[in-house]
Order: structure tokens, then C-alpha cells, then sequence
């Protein structure tokens, strides 16, 4: 079992038009974990949308990061590359993450943007949704829940506060210990 857990923090909601800023991710791999985050200087053109900044960073400090998109991707593929046969095809990651499909889009979007065709060689599909895995646990409670994000779900679970929320970093951590906590006899 291999899995990338994985959270981004974007420019915006449109995964065609905006880009990812921060990746942060936990990968496991017969029980080691290791950590990587990545802060990304947009492509040219990126949109920034109103609302982008809920992590507390500015346009000036994401705009000065030294990584540059292209630049991202490639080390991102050397890195995947420590854990998965790029073309083995019993040999892949499993996405998690919180709310998949958003951070998915723009990880999809980022191997377009650098004509890369080889996302589905790293990948299993489909992902580990731990939004989707967290209603099924809670759907007797689901209605007493003002929303379910993850802060507000962790909150609930986990019966503390998520800290540093809408940090990439924190909240791949976080997504990871709540399945842990929902779901702990899977290991992953």
C-alpha cells in the first residue's frame, strides 16, 4: 500500500485558470512516512481570484517564491519517482486527501499545463476522499454540523480545534489523522 496525501492551497477555485501556490504531502510507504511541501510561484497568467488568500499569504510573497511552476513539476516527478515505477502499472500512489477532486483537478491541470500525459502512471484512480469516507461516518451527526469542511469536521471528530487551517501542510496532516481516527483499522 502507497499512499500521497496531499493538500494544495490555490490561486483560486478555476483548476484551468488558476494555480496551486503551496503543495504539501505525506507519503507512505510500507509504513515510512515522508513529508514534502513545495511553495510554487504561479504560471504566468495565473489568475488570482477574489477570496484566494485564506492562508494568510499575499500576491507580493507568493509572486517572490523561487520555485517556479516548471520547476515544480519536475521536482515533483523526481520525487514521485522514489516511491512509484513510472511505468509499472501495478505500481502506483493512492491520492488522499480532503475534498479530492478540487486538489486532484489542479494536480491534473499542472501535468496538462507542462504537456504531461503521464498523470494516471503515478496515480491509482480513484482517489481516497476523506470527505466522502467522514459522511459515511457521520450521518446521524451530519445535521448538526454548521458546514463540512475540514476544520469543521476535524473540530467535531477530534474534539480540538484545527490549528494553522488552510495551510497546505496543516491541513494534510490533519486530513491524515482524522481518516487515521475514523478509519483506524486501515492502514495508510
Amino acid at each position: 500500500m502507497k499512499a500521497f496525501w496531499f493538500d494544495t492551497e490555490t490561486t483560486g477555485l478555476d483548476d484551468k485558470l488558476c494555480a496551486i501556490h503551496q503543495l504539501a504531502c505525506v507519503v507512505v510507504v510500507g509504513g515510512t512516512v515522508h513529508k514534502k511541501e513545495w511553495k510554487i510561484r504561479p504560471h504566468d497568467g495565473a489568475l488570482f481570484q477574489p477570496g484566494w488568500d485564506v492562508s494568510g499569504v499575499t500576491k507580493e510573497e507568493v509572486m517572490a517564491y523561487e520555485i517556479t511552476h516548471d520547476r515544480f513539476h519536475h521536482e515533483l516527478l523526481q520525487f514521485l519517482a522514489q516511491f512509484v515505477k513510472k511505468f509499472d502499472k501495478k505500481d502506483k500512489l493512492w491520492l488522499c486527501g480532503y475534498n479530492t477532486r478540487f486538489d486532484e483537478n489542479f494536480l491534473r491541470a499542472l501535468f496538462t499545463r507542462n504537456n504531461d500525459t503521464y498523470f494516471g502512471s503515478w496515480f491509482w484512480y480513484p482517489c481516497i476522499d476523506v470527505a466522502q469516507l467522514a459522511a459515511l461516518k457521520l450521518l446521524g451527526e451530519r445535521h448538526t454540523l454548521p458546514n463540512f469542511q475540514l476544520g469543521t469536521v476535524y473540530q467535531h471528530v477530534m474534539q480540538r480545534e484545527l490549528e494553522d487551517a488552510h495551510d497546505a501542510f496543516a491541513d494534510v496532516l490533519a486530513t491524515r489523522e482524522l481518516f487515521r481516527s475514523l478509519y483506524s483499522n486501515i492502514v495508510i
